[in-house]
């Protein structure tokens, strides 16, 4: 089994690291905020100190971070992976970044000797402990078949979908849906309370429906109880629109919906819901 130095302990990266420790990987992790590693400290596993000793004793290093500069610091940054890396060292990035991002940097990474997979994922935390997040890959097939039982570690759907910048685009085709659906229900709640239908109301016909995503649906008692912790951040969200409609812009098409949720969203950040749960733009939305 390879030596896999894991980056980024947060609400996600920290369940998929304790995953990839469970399924009997050698493992060695790092945060930037030492307390993230304090479960793996008393399970035994080594903690590094600096990136570069974890990528110095790593041959598989996986990233889990916040956005593209943190992941470009991560990589390219003074003492970063590329510091300590040795060659033929796979890297997969597993955040959210644009198709463009993760082409670049499988690109750089080539000329630099090191192998490079985008294999950003689906599911929130629930999915992340349990080990059946849906995991989307892009890059070289051969180093997707090398890694495969790592990925199937931390997920119970992996699906290949070609060359560098695949996976990442594929998450945006996802959390387009995702996004513009959560705008569209906070739409409809908004109206259905000013022609005086209750919440209740609301979630009992949609939930026998089939208009509703089972993924919202899930959401529904939640909004009832107006309880929004955040499982995907709504500034996450804001995020990915952003990298959505960036992709749009060097694709050069439009993406109308995504433009207007994206409006949306950072409206609620701006009043202070960023740090909730993507479905609280229905609690700002009814304010």
């Amino acid at each position: 089994m390879k030596k896999i130095g894991f980056i980024g302990l947060g609400k996600m990266g920290k369940p998929m690291a304790l995953n990839l420790y469970q399924a009997g990987f050698p493992l060695m992790v790092y945060n930037r905020t030492r307390a993230k590693t304090k479960e793996f400290e008393e399970k035994g596993v080594p903690v590094a100190g600096s990136i570069r000793e974890l990528s110095s004793s790593s041959q598989v290093i996986i990233t889990m971070l916040t956005d593209e500069p943190t992941v470009e610091e991560v990589i390219r940054g003074e003492g970063g992976v590329l510091s300590g890396a040795l060659p033929e060292t796979i890297l997969i990035d597993m955040t959210t970044v644009s198709p463009s991002f993760s082409r670049k940097m499988h690109e750089y990474l080539r000329l630099k000797g090191l192998k490079f997979l985008d294999a950003p994922v689906l599911g929130s935390v629930r999915p992340a402990e349990e080990g059946t997040l849906i995991i989307m890959v892009g890059g070289e097939k051969e180093v997707y078949e090398e890694c495969r039982p790592i990925f199937e570690a931390l997920g119970k759907d992996i699906f290949y979908l070609g060359g560098s910048g695949m996976g990442t685009s594929m998450k945006l085709v996802a959390n387009l849906l995702l996004g513009v659906f959560m705008s569209g229900t906070a739409e409809a709640f908004h109206l259905a309370k000013k022609e005086g239908l209750s919440p209740e109301q609301v979630a009992q016909v949609l939930s026998a429906s089939v208009i509703i995503s089972p993924s919202l649906k899930a959401k529904f008692p939640l909004f009832l109880k107006d309880r929004y912790e955040p499982h995907f951040s709504l500034r996450h969200m804001r995020k990915d629109l952003r990298l959505m409609l960036d992709t749009a812009d060097e694709l050069n098409i439009e993406l109308p919906l995504v433009k207007e949720a994206h409006h949306l969203y950072s409206e609620a950040v701006e009043e202070g819901y960023g740090d909730l749960d993507y479905s609280a733009v229905v609690k700002y939305l009814a304010r």
